[in-house]
């Protein structure tokens, strides 16, 4: 929100604060973006090639770990 102002700059120096704004803002959306949706994403497919490759889930029960 605080970078918001400076994409709506007028005056003389408006260019350069108007293109710093813009990138922020773009990069800050494009590093939300890949957090909430592509890692997650990410992460299914490798887990699954994980298991097609292992055969068997990556995961094992408590029961095992005490043995």
């Amino acid at each position: 929100v605080g970078l918001l102002p400076l994409t709506w700059v007028e005056g003389g120096s408006a260019l350069g604060n108007r293109s710093i704004g813009t990138s922020a803002i773009g990069g800050m959306l494009t590093g939300v973006v890949l957090g909430i949706f592509i890692i997650p994403v990410l992460f299914v497919i490798f887990q699954y090639l994980q298991e097609k490759v292992s055969g068997s889930p990556v995961h094992k029960s408590i029961e095992h770990l005490d043995e």
